[in-house]
């Protein structure tokens, strides 16, 4: 009798078929996982970013960071919560108060981005995915600016 080196065609066929299934279950949980631990990422960076804006506002008399000669811009915003500030949110290296956020502002994990809108009048603005944030100074808000819902159907700007 005659000995084969290698498979034969139907044990291949077997084993790319099971190849297939192991896949078919395996990548659908590992895209699961991983929009999990971004959702898992969000909310820490909101909770980071929402603390350091009460930190702000409790060492700067309640004035939110943002805001200097009653102006409010996104670089402003960044420089009160990235740098070191008086307790006029006068930017200065040897400033007693801050950085709050000294790693800057975190990106958003859904769309990778860390800019800040920054939103001066009316109610807080519907997510349009623009930029990574918003942050509603009137209601001293910070949310993310994403459109998609979390695994549990919960808008990302609601959390």
């Amino acid at each position: 009798m005659r000995r084969q080196n290698g498979f034969s065609l139907i044990e291949f066929l077997i084993l790319v078929s099971l190849l297939a299934v192991l896949a078919g279950v395996t990548v659908p949980q590992y895209f699961r996982l991983q929009e999990e631990s971004e959702e898992a990422a969000l909310i820490t960076d909101l909770a980071a970013v929402r603390d350091a804006i009460s930190l702000y506002q409790k060492e700067h008399d309640q004035l939110p960071p943002g805001v200097l000669n009653g102006e409010s811009s996104e670089n402003t915003f960044v420089r009160h919560l990235t740098l070191r500030t008086d307790a006029r949110g006068l930017v200065e290296t040897a400033a007693p108060l801050g950085p709050y956020l000294p790693a800057g502002i975190p990106a958003n994990p859904f769309n990778r981005m860390r800019t800040v809108k920054i939103i001066t009048e009316g109610d807080s603005p519907r997510a349009d995915d623009s930029t990574g944030w918003i942050y509603h100074v009137p209601s001293v808000s910070f949310f993310a600016n994403s459109t998609a819902s979390s695994t549990k159907g919960t808008p990302l700007s609601s959390l």
